[in-house]
């Protein structure tokens, strides 16, 4: 039981992990769109102190709900982590702030390697939109290669275009996450019918084996009753 509410946390933090960078990709593309006059260094200030309210949330649930108890439970690092880095990116803000655009590549970057991994898993469960997936997982790593490497200052000269790019990897994201799900819940549909089809073939056999038993048995009998009759005349 307790296993599988460690399994079952992991995979809801997996998935959290995903929506939240997904979601802040399509929010940030679509503000920079609509005030092109903003800088990255208020971004920069907003994502720190958002890492100071996540991770003081996670050191009090690891400790209001007794996580320390839990030798797996990573919480408290987790939250000193995220407080530590929002520290950093709040006194170096106007630092990374020029290199903005790098900053959003590194997170398009994770997002791309974790849809890869999607693609590999419904490769795996022989899911018929591997391709599609694929595809996505290598334009997403295109677009962050780009805006790390800095080529020929491609998205810096056309920011439109890169936050257009993140929009779309946000919402690409969010399509892979669900084709994943939906094949992944459509096999275990698969399976389980499988099961309940080898289970309707024992039980449609089981007659014909109680059958040749009460056969068995019948003969049987008579051969008891006959040593009966016998034993009954000879006295």
């Amino acid at each position: 039981m307790e296993e599988n509410k460690e399994k079952n946390k992991n995979t809801a933090d997996s998935l959290l992990s995903v929506v939240v960078i997904s979601a802040l990709l399509i929010v940030i593309g679509v503000i920079f769109l609509m005030y092109p006059e903003l800088s990255i260094t208020t971004l920069v200030y907003l994502a720190a102190v958002l890492l100071w309210i996540y991770g003081l949330i996670r050191i009090a649930i690891y400790w209001s709900r007794k996580e320390y108890l839990n030798i797996k439970n990573y919480d408290f690092s987790f939250g000193v982590c995220s407080v530590t880095i929002g520290v950093i990116l709040f006194v170096n803000a106007a630092m990374i702030g020029e290199k903005g655009i790098v900053f959003l590549g590194f997170c398009i970057l994770s997002l791309s390697i974790i849809i890869l991994q999607y693609a590999l898993q419904i490769r795996i469960m022989n899911g018929l939109l591997f391709p599609f997936v694929l595809l996505i997982a290598v334009f997403e790593y295109i677009v962050a290669m780009i805006a790390i490497l800095g080529l020929e200052n491609f998205f810096d000269n056309h920011k439109t275009v890169f936050y257009v790019c993140m929009i779309l990897c946000g919402i690409l994201s969010f399509v892979s996450m669900g084709l994943t799900a939906f094949r992944s819940h459509n096999l275990k549909k698969e399976e389980q019918q499988k099961k309940e089809s080898a289970f309707d073939a024992d039980a449609a056999f089981l007659p014909d084996v109680e059958e040749e038993n009460i056969g068995i048995e019948t003969d049987a009998d008579i051969t008891y009753d006959s040593q009966n009759s016998q034993n009954n005349e000879n006295i």
